[in-house]
């Protein structure tokens, strides 16, 4: 079993992340810990680049962190992962909701922007304006909610829609993680999580640390019609997230 002493942690965006990241940040030096590695500029990250640091987290497809500087002997994987349709929810809300954060908005890339700035003139508890967005969605939003969980373990090319292809090389790729939480499961993920580590952990590590992101839909009865709508952006993630529930299961 690993021991958990060097870590990467794969920060899926909207699966509580800034939880593990907090777990992590209470336990190790300053210099050992670097989170948002995707914030750096990509000619720092190579071979030796992990050298001093004991846990690295990245909102980064893993290929790509495989690409920049490989698995280095020693060191663990772990990720989190989320019921595909409450994970598309919580990613449009939070892509809609930047128009209205301009700090935020600013650090975002250009396509996100523009994206966001669509979405901030779309009804969203309006049937037909839900069905217009998703059915005229912008090439930019692929990347951003077609099946984002498998792209984060397969990396496909951002303005292709996922593919059968993608979900087989995303299930093996997770095969190679180390331990995958539940976020439907957060206190007992994160407890089995923290059984595992090679040090103490206060209690106030547990909870999950929620911010706050207003819902895009209010209306509630428009839910049923949206996951309809949205069958093809979490197929393939709820491939991938029912095989990890079942592996998690026989233990």
């Amino acid at each position: 079993m690993s021991s958990f002493e060097k870590v990467f942690f794969l920060h899926i965006p909207k699966t509580g992340g800034e939880s593990v990241n907090h777990l992590f940040r209470q336990s190790r030096a300053q210099e050992q810990y670097l989170e948002h590695m995707e914030n750096l500029d990509s000619s720092i990250i190579g071979p030796g680049f992990q050298e001093g640091k004991t846990f690295v987290s990245g909102h980064i497809p893993f290929p790509r962190v495989r690409h920049l500087f490989g698995k280095p002997s020693g060191w663990s994987l772990i990720t989190f992962v989320r019921d595909p349709f409450a994970h598309l929810l919580s990613h449009l809300s939070w892509t809609r909701n930047l128009s209205s954060s301009p700090t935020v908005f600013s650090k975002v890339p250009p396509e996100i922007q523009r994206v966001s700035r669509i979405m901030s003139e779309t009804d969203f508890n309006d049937f037909a304006s839900l069905e217009g967005f998703f059915k005229y969605m912008p090439s930019e939003a692929l990347c951003l909610f077609d099946n984002r969980q498998v792209r984060y373990f397969s990396d496909p090319d951002d303005y292709a829609t996922v593919s059968e292809g993608d979900c087989q090389k995303a299930m093996k790729t997770a095969d190679q993680f180390d331990y995958i939480g539940l976020f439907e499961d957060f206190d007992h993920s994160m407890r089995m999580l923290i059984d595992r580590l090679p040090f103490e952990v206060s209690e106030d590590a547990i909870p999950h640390k929620n911010k706050h992101n207003p819902k895009i839909i209010r209306d509630e009865s428009l839910l049923p019609a949206l996951r309809e709508m949205t069958t093809s952006l979490t197929s393939f993630d709820d491939k991938l997230y029912q095989r990890i529930k079942t592996i998690r299961a026989q233990g």
